[in-house]
């Protein structure tokens, strides 16, 4: 145990050192308290003893325990690299024939052996030398050519080139052999395009729109597309600024909730329609200040057309810098599912039909000086300044926060401090606040 203390100073990681030298501290600690109690006669000494062994235990089995994880991850570590190297040396033992799909492979195969087994049926079979004295006969008696004999023979013949009999019972046992065989081989055939289908799937691009391709949407194309994919009444217009997953930049689209399901509707030179379940969506994140150039976004958008006029009003606002000189323009963005981002516009149709949290994670929301009171505060203002709601909107959000912070446990001094704090930061009025003072202390009393 000395040893791996000593070890563990010289050789551990800063945090395993930190554990074994308080340990020590309080192992000496403990026998301090001991021979100070037995010297001044002290029984609270004998409680400081306890308390310096308790804590020394506890270090020591924490640091115990750090070890074995360790140990642990580094064995479990050991066994995926030995089971991944057992994994490739059994596929390099496999020899496959990547030249040849199976399917090919296998019909190649079924062919090669028909053609031997019908060649050796043909040249020796009893039957087949019956046949074909029969059909010499009735081509000298008729006068038949060469040519025409061989066509009987194609026509007489089965394309599997098995043997033909004359027993009817025969006849029908090798039609259904045949058959079988014709459904295998269609099985086959449905099993290699099934295979191939999603890689071409994968492979096609997305068209996204064009001036030209947004000019072809009248208003009796847009009706048909939304009587196409059963658009309901209580759907709502956004502009979707990009998804990389999707592969959407700068695309109008409809949104609407039906059956416990999120539909997005991307009008795109081809629609497409998406559906994402509810429980996935679980907030609206916040995606503040990305770069943009307001002469190319969105350019299709900003002439004369029916889909233009449709979409306009959720083009997005757009943020310059205050400094001299600099021309940058900014604008602030809303997300779902970690990837659709929607413009500033028509992020109050995804809190309509969604519901969710507001998430904004800044130096503000994840600070520890301002309780949660205020932060939500501070998210509404943001709503606000991004057009997201109006006043009336800010003024229901403010008020249930206030109400929910005057009812709130905190005491009266925070209480006071956060209605200051969100005055000087110009997310309330002194009326607002006053009015609430008011219902703390109708509260108290």
């Amino acid at each position: 145990m000395i040893r791996k203390c000593i070890n563990t100073i010289k050789y551990g990681t800063a945090k395993a050192r930190a554990i074994v030298l308080l340990a020590l501290l309080f192992g000496i600690g403990a026998v301090g308290a001991v021979v100070c109690a037995i010297v001044f006669r002290q029984i609270l000494l004998i409680f400081a003893m306890v308390v310096c062994v308790f804590v020394m235990i506890t270090l020591a089995q924490t640091l115990v325990i750090q070890g074995a994880v360790v140990e642990d991850a580094g064995n479990a570590e050991t066994r995926e690299e030995r089971h991944s190297g057992h994994a490739k040396s059994q596929d390099a033992g496999k020899k496959v024939d990547h030249m040849k799909p199976p399917v090919f492979a296998k019909r190649k195969k079924r062919k090669d052996k028909n053609t031997v087994d019908g060649e050796n049926s043909e040249d020796n079979s009893p039957v087949f030398a019956k046949r074909k004295k029969r059909q010499d006969e009735k081509a000298a008696d008729a006068g038949h050519t060469d040519a025409d004999e061989q066509v009987k023979e194609d026509i007489s013949m089965p394309e599997d080139g098995s043997k033909l009999q004359e027993a009817p019972g025969a006849e029908e046992k090798n039609g259904h052999h045949k058959r079988k065989k014709q459904q295998k081989r269609e099985a086959d055939d449905d099993g290699q395009i099934a295979q191939d289908k999603p890689k071409q799937t994968e492979e096609q691009p997305v068209a996204a729109l064009t001036q030209e391709t947004v000019m072809t949407y009248d208003r009796k194309k847009v009706k048909k597309t939304l009587h196409k994919f059963k658009v309901r009444r209580e759907h709502r217009m956004i502009f979707v600024d990009h998804s990389d997953k999707l592969q959407v930049k700068q695309t109008p689209a409809y949104i609407w909730v039906e059956k416990k399901e999120f539909h997005l509707l991307l009008i795109e030179q081809e629609p497409r329609h998406i559906t994402i379940p509810l429980y996935q969506i679980k907030n609206i994140t916040y995606l503040k200040k990305q770069p943009a150039n307001e002469d190319i976004d969105y350019a299709a958008y900003k002439g004369s057309s029916v889909l233009a006029d449709m979409f306009r009003s959720y083009l997005p606002d757009y943020l310059h810098s205050t400094v001299v000189d600099d021309l940058s323009a900014y604008k602030n963005l809303y997300g779902i599912g970690n990837d659709i981002y929607v413009t500033n516009r028509s992020a109050s149709a995804l809190f309509d039909l969604l519901g969710v949290e507001f998430q904004v994670d800044d130096r503000v929301t994840m600070s520890n000086k301002v309780n949660i009171y205020f932060k939500e505060a501070y998210k509404s203002n943001i709503l606000l300044r991004d057009n997201v709601i109006d006043a009336n909107g800010y003024a229901d959000r403010i008020s249930k926060t206030l109400d929910n912070l005057a009812h709130s446990t905190i005491s009266y001094a925070e209480f006071k401090d956060t209605l200051n704090l969100m005055i000087r930061n110009k997310l309330i009025t002194q009326e607002f606040a006053s009015y609430y003072m008011g219902v703390r202390d109708d509260l108290n009393r």
